[in-house]
């Protein structure tokens, strides 16, 4: 959900009335709330006629797809309120807006995990989308720090690769760490899970 410092960043960003110079993490702190990512196949076929095909992920979010050589995706509608999203924006910025309907709208769907977790699971969506379509190499456009980091794991896992972005040698750290703990845990998750035999 969009809480009280996002709106402070978000509102104080749109109107100028900023009390402090706005800060390289307030910038990511925002973007890596609202993770969004776009990548293009190196070697495909761009035309101007590209019909947008959406699709629904399990994670709620939606995949956007230009033909097979362009493939986005973000939280879309799990951003702001879903129906109007300018005229929420509009509303938090001229403090209109309510602050139990600000705690009320979703940060992300839903019983999918945290933030990062879905970030995790719709980059493997994407990648695999990208091999299906025969991709072999991947070129990043733009996308959020963490859909990047998220991004450069699972193109070094499939042994794609990526152009655009090279995470520098302690990101890279980090994020192996980082992907080791989270299969760890989902390992340690799946052995307590009890067995369920047939009747």
């Amino acid at each position: 959900m969009i809480n009280k410092a996002d709106k402070d960043i978000i509102g104080n960003l749109a109107t100028g009335n900023v009390f402090r110079p706005i800060s390289h993490q307030d910038v990511i702190y925002l973007l890596n709330r609202h993770p969004f990512i776009q990548i293009i196949n190196p070697h495909g076929y761009f035309s101007e006629d590209l019909t947008p095909q959406v699709t629904d992920s399990p994670t709620g979010w939606k995949i956007i797809r230009y033909g097979n050589d362009i493939i986005c995706s973000s939280l879309g509608r799990f951003i702001l309120d879903d129906g109007n999203e300018p005229l929420f924006m509009k509303s938090i910025i001229d403090g209109t807006t309510d602050s139990e309907d600000i705690d009320k709208q979703p940060m992300s769907p839903p019983g999918k995990g945290t933030i990062i977790k879905q970030t995790h699971d719709v980059t493997v969506e994407i990648i695999n989308l990208a091999l299906n379509s025969k991709w072999n190499a991947v070129e990043l456009v733009d996308g959020s720090p963490l859909f990047k980091q998220m991004l450069w794991l699972i193109c070094e896992e499939k042994g794609l690769n990526l152009k655009g972005y090279e995470p520098n040698e302690e990101l890279k750290s980090k994020a192996k760490l980082e992907e080791e703990q989270r299969r760890k845990k989902s390992v340690a998750q799946q052995e307590e899970a009890p067995i369920i035999s047939p009747t």
